[in-house]
């Protein structure tokens, strides 16, 4: 299967749609994620804003994400200042042609105000670079920050809830090694009165010997 260059594709349509007239003029054909248009070809359908939504949605999704993720200085033979350019102009394009449509869709209007908020917010990025980029990694970190003492703040809870629930739970553990240990001092005690009871007996059994001893002499 021939692999789709999805970037090609979304930059295929990003021009096709900063033409506006053949767009606003349905002189197009929509192929799944593609606008194809040609001056060979009669166009007489004209699609609805539902199916619309795919192919823009992801044009504009597509390229933003090119922008943000590509090393190379041009992305498709355009720089990224152009692309956003581009591309707030397709959004501003699309917004008059909603408005100028009999047919309403709030789906349509909600993916509009989205890639809006979206493409405005990239060109922030690259306008103003640092100032815009140290309140976002902040806003970022501080995030983070909460999420995890929310995190550790539960599990403490939780904890106290358990050992107030089942108060005996730590203890039970304690007491059995208490007891392991009890055992443990009794057996050594056991063994050392065992040893020594054994020595008691050897050296009463010198001593016997030693007297008989004595006894033989004074004989």
């Amino acid at each position: 299967m021939e692999k789709i260059d999805l970037c090609k594709v979304a930059m295929d349509n990003l021009l096709f749609l900063n033409k506006t007239d053949d767009f606003i003029t349905n002189k197009y054909k929509l192929n799944h994620l593609s606008f194809e248009s040609s001056d060979d070809e009669t166009f007489d359908t004209i699609y609805s804003l539902k199916e619309l939504e795919y192919p823009v949605y992801f044009t504009v999704n597509q390229l933003l994400n090119e922008i943000h993720t590509s090393y190379d200085y041009l992305i498709r033979g355009y720089n990224r200042k152009d692309i956003l350019s581009m591309l707030d102009g397709v959004v501003e394009m699309l917004y008059q042609y909603y408005v100028d449509c009999e047919e309403k869709n709030i789906s349509f209007e909600a993916l509009l105000d989205d890639i809006d908020d979206k493409v405005f917010v990239t060109q922030g990025y690259y306008k103003y670079g640092i100032c815009h980029w140290i309140p976002t990694k902040f806003s970022e970190y501080l995030n983070w920050f909460c999420m995890r003492s929310i995190h550790i703040s539960k599990d403490i809870v939780n904890d106290y809830l358990e050992d107030m629930y089942s108060p005996g739970r730590y203890d039970d553990s304690d007491d059995s090694d208490d007891s392991a240990h009890t055992d443990d001092v009794n057996e050594s005690t056991d063994v050392v009165h065992e040893s020594t009871d054994v020595d008691s007996k050897k050296v009463d059994s010198k001593k016997v010997d030693s007297k008989k001893v004595d006894s033989k002499k004074v004989d």
